[in-house]
């Protein structure tokens, strides 16, 4: 392949040279605009991948064809280069670069990336090599690394680690050594500084030794610079001084070529290579190229980059890379390179240099003389002579503001020594090519511009323009000729062809294509609206031409082109999708070759009709035309093409434009995951070589967002590389990536993948096999299959469990069965119990009160006989204890329904307890038991409930003097705790969340009587339960204490337990917090009155006894005598309580609610006392009717009730009630509650009886008074102006009967009718007085005053002032404020 590419090679440039018209090279350059570190470039190196090498005086450079990479050296970081000065590279087949400085040698493992400096290891630094001066480095074909030296030549021994010195056995000098090479046969040829050239065998021993001296087989100098051996098998040595030394190893002859013999352009040599059967020889001066057949020598001093020479003169380095590149390294002018195929296209760019000829450059003509001719828009017309490549401008109109607009031309038309010139005035010129002159040769007066000139058959001179009649046709004397009549249907010609006499083809702008046949006048059009042959696809026809073979072919401009034929039309369509560059087609040439040149919107095509193949030049680089012109394209004589374009023009020849054979190298250059780039040896240790040396990637579940870097190593219009890649498990199909060097990859699923890319050249030439990166995304551990096997079993597990679950319950069905039955009847027996105790409480109540409150009144008198007394106080003391009894069911029945609420406050716990002590030692002295109290403290101050603690020492004091005996003991002990004592005391007792500055108090209650069995321990603060020996004796108790006990210490969040005392009896302990920290904030009571009531802030039966001592004197209230209704079942407690009223009250009397409301109707009495349970209705049913009733809402309610719960109160509130009144219950506390409503009823009277609007007041009508006043005072205003208001109208409004309306009236207000009637037109009057215009009068008449005179003397008796005063008082008033 390599060899069919060399020969295709020589052929072209062999063509070339015969046309002479070819340089042998045409260079591009890199400089330090492009990256490189340095502009002197003293060595280069392909490597095995593809990549070059530039050694500079400033770093060393690795270059891919779009961007370098720089190696420096860094003090401190031995992973850096020994020093910037780069003298010498060779690559071995281990994988290292082998890199010389002037301060030591280098090793760049190219498998890492890395860099190691022999200076900076220990183990050099006793080596010959160390910060040694590197001159030349050679790896042979036995694979022998050779390094040279300032200090002789050394072998590197690979096993050994270490340099070793060879001087042939003592025939090499320790002379520099300048360059190392090898001859085909495997000789080493080393070049020194001083001693010649030096020949050995692979084994190392000298065979010849050249140098300068005067025998025939003298070298010109000792100061060898350079070594080749061309295709024959000569010597090319070149030397610093001396020029260039030619030996044949066969006889030893040596043939001198210097600059003094005309040999040699240059006598300083700095490199050989042989390049297109070329020996190159780079020399202080350019180059020198010596033709191997004859000898002869052309010098190349071509120094002007923007004509394709070097980029400077001093030639250090050159290399041919695997693409036959000649690549030349300069001493100041960065690398040059140049390959026959970077020279295909010549650019001409007509907008450089200091006079830079802007505008557009269109049509061209071609003069036999060797001269271009170019229209341009703005700057005239240019010559171009081609022998020269110089360029001319000749203006129409040389005035300077004329140089844009005066100086376009459309068309050209070559005849003879006449060049005619169309323009866009509607002017025809024609130049004179002798004298350069222009003359006006016609003018249409009109702004018409002319596209085409052409001289037909007929002999006239046919002119295309945008005007109406599209044709016009001038004779040679320039007369006009007649016109024919289907020109007017020819609008603004583009473009014009004769495909024979008289027949003619007319491309237009918009009108499509027209075929006109003179000698019939007949016009066939085609254009995009017909159909079939006649169709187009784009109706602007740009170009219209002929190849050799005769075939006609249309361009369009936005529609491809197409070939026509004059019988069948339209006969193909070639566009973009036939692999046209773009369907804009600005001109169209035909070749001497048979093909198509069609200059594109997007490059060159050149269509081949035998093959029907495109091939497409669309580099910007290789032809930077900005935008061809419209029909701006001409073949010259010897195949030559130009065509035109907005900044310049460009020329080729055909059969010169070889395409590029080369398939580039792909290599991956980067990659990054979730962003970061990843290198070898980095913290995320994913590369261990770079990635070009790495076949597979391991990366996490989490690393799956990837991006893979790549490059071809195609270093000719590198810009014009393609790329495509897939992701092979992902990817269906390749991704076309265009010129894009990087492929993204984000949120891939765990698995297996191997990613490919390939590349094509600038040609499109593709290298199919690419490269490929397996990369394996690990499966994350929930994920694998053995997470899988985990999770089937414990889904297995868990299903069996779940058949375990079902068989086991329906083995265990019947047992459950039995034991949930006898739980239930356990519970229902609980509940039960509960129930009939609660019952049984209420019930209690009613006669409890029938019982303590006739015993306290007998208690009081003083008259009394003390044995009689003495018997009373034993019954009242009973009836406490029954009291007793039934509050502690009603504790029970509160805390299991929720209600038991605590009311925290603050304390002294010790004097608390000691009053308990006080209390309790009566009985201890009378049983004769040691009662003591014992504290670690004299006070203790603590938060709790007073009340419900009180209830706790009770129970448990109570418990431990019934099971003491005479001669016992009983201790109250206190004991003050932290955290941590308490956890050393009592391990394990309290749990959940403890505050290190939480404080506990221990209350232990300890006797010595006869104990607890241990059987009983478990069930002792269970309701109702009794012990075994209690069941045996006469002592039986409830069993409701200690459970009562266990509910209020958990209140607390403290811990209650029984415990066995030493030596007998048994110890109850509880243990609480007493911080403020440990309760809720709405656990705490607001005042010492609140902290005592369980129930809320609702007053209970306890506290009811407190009244007044002057109860008696305080009752009744006025002088009249009120009407109090009291509604009651029990006709005891009945009797009772009228007994106790009839002294102050009218007292009637109901037996059920439903005949207490029929008399409370009838009667409207000022006050009703109701129990709540009764017959046929309620007190609640009673409260609630009697409320809801407009004619008695008025009339309050106290109600009477046992049920002392606090979700009973808050019912009796609901429906209405006044107050409440719990049983058993003092009557001092009922007459006090009955005088006080009374009274409130009074004040309510008199506000009434004055103010009439309840918003003025700042009140809500809530209730029936207010609804019941809101609505008579509606009926007022109403008819506020009428004077016939009357006691009809006031009753038909609120929908009452007179005399309910006057009782109810007078219990509200204490006002009859008439006096409210007139006290409200009063009010209002004042309001109208202040706040209306209104005089006095008006304001009488508007309220309903007949009189003027009646209106002053009510409203002086109601105000205490004339209306008149009071307008004058308020409004001086008002006027001070």
């Amino acid at each position: 392949m390599r060899k069919t590419y060399l020969i295709t090679l020589l052929l072209c440039c062999f063509s070339a040279l015969l046309n002479g018209a070819v340089s042998p090279f045409s260079f591009s350059s890199l400089k330090m605009e492009e990256g490189l570190s340095q502009v002197s470039v003293l060595k280069i190196h392909q490597d095995k991948s593809g990549f070059m090498w530039f050694a500079t005086r400033n770093g060393l450079n690795r270059y891919d064809g779009n961007s370098f990479v720089v190696y420096k050296h860094s003090n401190g970081d031995s992973l850096s280069l020994s020093s910037n000065h780069v003298t010498a590279l060779a690559e071995d087949d281990r994988g290292n670069l082998w890199v010389g400085t002037m301060n030591g040698l280098n090793r760049m493992d190219l498998r890492v990336d890395r860099v190691y400096s022999l200076n900076d290891m220990a183990a050099y630094k006793q080596s010959p090599l160390y910060h040694t001066w590197i001159s030349s480095l050679y790896v042979d074909r036995q694979k022998r690394f050779w390094v040279g030296t300032n200090k002789g030549l050394y072998l590197y021994d690979y096993e050994n680690d270490s340099f070793i010195l060879n001087d042939l056995e003592g025939e090499l000098p320790r002379d520099q050594i300048m360059v190392i090479n090898e001859d085909h046969d495997g000789n080493l040829l080393v070049g020194t500084l001083q001693n010649g050239l030096y020949i050995c065998d692979s084994k190392l021993n000298l065979l010849s030794h050249y140098f300068k001296n005067t025998t025939p087989f003298s070298l010109t100098d000792n100061n060898i610079s350079a070594i080749h051996e061309d295709s024959e098998g000569r010597l090319w040595v070149g030397t610093r001084s001396g020029g260039l030394n030619r030996i044949d190893t066969e006889t030893n002859a040596v043939t001198h070529y210097t600059a003094w013999n005309g040999r040699l352009g240059n006598n300083s040599v700095r490199t050989i290579n042989t390049y297109n059967g070329q020996l190159v020889v780079g020399t202080f001066n350019g180059l020198s190229l010596l033709n191997l057949v004859d000898g002869s020598c052309t010098t190349y001093t071509n120094f002007d980059e923007q004509k394709g020479g070097l980029s400077h003169f001093s030639v250090f380095s050159a290399f041919v890379d695997n693409a036959n590149t000649l690549w030349i390294g300069t001493y100041a002018g960065g690398v040059s390179y140049s390959n026959p195929l970077n020279s295909r296209f010549t650019f001409y760019d007509l907008q450089g240099g200091s006079d830079k000829l802007f505008g557009i450059f269109a049509t061209m003509a071609y003069q036999p003389d060797h001269t271009l001719w170019i229209a341009s828009e703005g700057r005239g017309l240019l010559s171009l002579d081609l022998n020269t490549d110089m360029f001319e401008r000749f203006l129409l109109d040389a005035r300077p503001n004329a140089l844009n607009d005066r100086n376009i031309i459309k068309s050209l038309f070559v005849e003879g020594d006449f060049v005619w010139c169309g323009t866009q005035k509607g002017t025809l010129y024609r130049f004179d090519t002798r004298t350069k002159k222009f003359s006006l040769f016609y003018t249409f007066h009109k702004e018409v511009s002319i596209y085409t000139i052409t001289r037909c058959s007929d002999g006239v001179l046919w002119l295309g323009t945008t005007d109406n009649t599209g044709i016009v046709r001038v004779f040679p004397d320039g007369r006009i000729a007649p016109s024919d009549s289907v020109f007017a249907l020819l609008p603004s010609v583009r473009s014009f062809l004769e495909i024979r006499d008289g027949v003619y083809l007319v491309g237009m702008h918009t009108g499509g294509l027209a075929l006109y046949d003179s000698h019939t006048h007949k016009l066939i059009k085609y254009n995009t609206r017909e159909e079939g042959s006649r169709k187009l696809y784009n109706d602007q026809v740009s170009n219209i031409v002929k190849d050799r073979e005769g075939r006609i072919w249309i361009g369009t401009f936005g529609g491809g082109f197409c070939r026509f034929d004059e019988e069948k039309g339209i006969m193909e369509w070639l566009t973009a999708v036939e692999g046209l560059s773009d369907d804009n087609i600005n001109s169209i040439i035909p070749g001497d070759d048979g093909k198509l040149w069609i200059s594109t919107g997007n490059g060159i095509s050149a269509y081949d009709p035998e093959s029907r193949q495109f091939t497409n030049y669309m580099g910007r680089s290789e032809i930077p035309v900005n935008e061809f012109s419209m029909k701006g394209g001409i073949k010259l004589p010897g195949d030559r093409i130009y065509f035109s374009g907005s900044n310049g023009l460009v020329s080729f020849y055909p059969e010169r434009l070889i395409e590029n054979r080369f398939i580039p190298p792909v290599v991956l250059t980067s990659f990054t995951v979730n962003n970061k780039p990843v290198v070898p040896g980095d913290l995320s240790g994913l590369l261990d070589k770079v990635l070009d040396y790495t076949q597979a990637i391991d990366l996490d579940y989490n690393q799956n967002n990837f991006s893979v870097g790549y490059a071809a190593l195609n270093y000719l219009y590198p810009n014009q590389n393609k790329y495509a890649y897939m992701l092979e498990g992902y990817d269906t199909d390749w991704n076309d990536a265009g010129s894009r060097k990087e492929a993204f990859y984000t949120n891939l699923k765990p698995g297996d993948y191997v990613f490919r890319v390939r590349a094509s050249n600038n040609d499109g030439l593709w290298n199919d096999e690419g490269r490929s990166l397996s990369i394996h995304i690990r499966t994350p551990f929930w994920q694998t299959w053995y997470a899988y096997m985990l999770y089937l079993l414990i889904i297995g597990g868990i299903l069996y469990v779940v058949w375990y679950y079902l068989h086991m319950k329906r083995k265990l069905e019947q047992d459950l069965v039995e034991k949930q039955k006898e739980q239930q009847r356990q519970e229902e027996f609980h509940q039960s119990k509960i129930r009939m105790f609660t019952n049984f409480s209420h019930e209690l109540r009613t006669p409890l009160m029938l019982i303590l409150s006739p015993l306290e009144e007998v208690l009081q008198r003083v008259d009394m006989n003390p044995n009689l007394k003495g018997s009373l106080r034993l019954v009242y003391g009973n009836a406490q204890r029954l009291l007793l009894l039934v509050n502690q069911l009603m504790d029970l029945r509160k805390n299991q329904s929720g209600n038991l609420q605590l009311r925290v406050s603050h304390n002294d716990l010790y004097l608390f307890t000691q009053e308990i002590y006080i209390a309790f030692n009566q009985i201890a002295v009378k049983e004769r038991i040691t009662f003591r109290l014992e504290s670690d403290e004299s006070g203790i101050d603590a938060w709790f409930d007073r009340v419900l603690l009180e209830k706790v020492f009770f129970n448990l004091l109570s418990n431990a003097f019934k099971h003491t005996a005479p001669d016992e003991s009983i201790t109250i002990r206190l004991q003050l705790f932290s955290v941590a004592g308490l956890q050393e005391q009592f391990p394990g007792r309290i749990s959940g969340e403890v505050r290190g500055t939480s404080r506990y108090v221990c209350l232990s209650v300890e006797d010595t009587g006869k104990g607890i069995d241990d059987s009983d321990k478990f069930h002792i603060f269970s309701p109702f339960y009794q012990g075994t020996d209690e069941s045996e004796s006469n002592t039986a108790g409830t069993g409701i204490g200690l459970s009562l006990v266990l509910s209020i210490v958990k209140l607390h969040k403290g811990v209650v337990w029984v415990e066995d005392n030493k030596p007998k009896g048994a110890v109850f302990r509880v243990l609480i917090p007493i911080n403020r920290e440990a309760y809720a904030h709405e656990q705490f009571a607001e005042d010492d009155s609140s902290a005592r009531n369980p129930y809320g802030g609702i007053e209970v039966a306890e506290d009811e006894s407190k009244v007044p001592d002057n109860m008696q004197e305080q009752l009744p209230v006025s002088g009249q005598r009120y009407t109090l209704l009291l509604a009651e079942d029990n006709p005891d407690v009945r009797r009772y309580i009228c007994k106790h009223l009839e002294p102050y009250f009218d007292v009637l009397e109901a037996e059920n609610g439903v005949d207490a409301f029929n008399k409370i109707a009838e009667t409207l009495p000022d006050l009703v006392v109701s129990d709540i349970m009764m017959p046929k209705k309620d007190g609640l049913q009673l409260c609630s009717e009697i409320k809801q009733d407009l004619r008695t809402g008025h009339i309050p309610v106290i109600i009477i009730t046992a049920k002392s719960m606090v979700m009973h109160i808050k019912e009796g509130f609901q429906c209405g009630a006044d107050d409440y009144i719990v049983k058993p219950f003092n009557m001092e506390v009922l007459l006090c509650r009955i005088r006080n409503i009374l009274a409130s009823r009074e004040r309510l009277k008199e506000l009434y009886g004055k103010k009439f609007s309840l918003e003025s007041l700042g009140f809500e009508t809530t209730s029936a008074d207010d609804t019941f006043m809101q609505k008579l005072f509606g009926v007022i205003e109403q008819n506020l102006s009428n004077p016939g208001l009357n006691v009809e109208i006031l009753c038909k409004g609120v929908g009452m009967g007179r005399a309910n309306f006057y009782r109810k009236l007078k219990a509200i207000t204490d006002l009859s009718p008439v006096d409210l009637i007139r006290n409200k037109r009063l009010e209002i009057a004042a309001r109208m007085l202040l706040e209306t215009d209104m005089n006095i009068s008006e304001v009488s008449a508007n309220i309903g005053f007949n009189s003027h005179a009646y209106f002053a003397t009510c409203f002086k008796a109601m105000y205490g002032m004339s209306p008149t005063e009071y307008v004058q008082q308020n409004k001086k008033n008002l006027y001070h404020v």
